[in-house]
């Protein structure tokens, strides 16, 4: 298992890939394509750097992605986080957040928010069990670390 962060111009198919794989359970999925990515790598909010892919054995296995939303509160945020669905339930999740918490504290950040959908109970009991915690009551709630 190794990690390996995304780089703008050559990972961007392998987002694609990894991305759609990610969410096809997803409700209301719609697959998102290559210049989907490169728009979003010329938003306010993207980081150059935020992008890490988890890799087992040669096979992509998941994503996690950091952003700063500057407005109205500046925010980091972790978005489209998870693991392709034969990768799942095997703790790689909880590796990938771990790794994606330490590369921000190594940059000096100390707190970091995600957005869970209520009904995603895995992706619940995966963040507060790693120290996040609820800060909304809303459809989709916001975790503070």
């Amino acid at each position: 298992m190794k990690f390996t962060n995304f780089r703008n111009g050559i990972d961007e198919n392998k987002r694609v890939i990894v991305q759609n794989s990610i969410f096809a359970d997803t409700d209301g999925h719609i697959d998102c394509d290559i210049d989907d990515i490169i728009s979003e790598e010329n938003q306010d909010y993207y980081l150059e750097d935020g992008g890490t892919f988890i890799d087992v054995n040669g096979n992509t296995a998941g994503y996690s992605q950091v952003i700063f939303e500057r407005y109205p509160n500046p925010r980091l945020y972790i978005v489209n986080f998870g693991l392709a669905k034969n990768f799942r339930n095997q703790g790689l999740g909880k590796l990938l957040l771990y790794h994606t918490l330490n590369m921000l504290y190594s940059k000096g950040f100390k707190e970091v928010y995600v957005t869970v959908n209520s009904n995603n109970t895995d992706a619940y009991n995966l963040y507060t069990m790693t120290g996040f915690q609820k800060t909304c009551n809303y459809y989709d709630c916001i975790y503070e670390y």
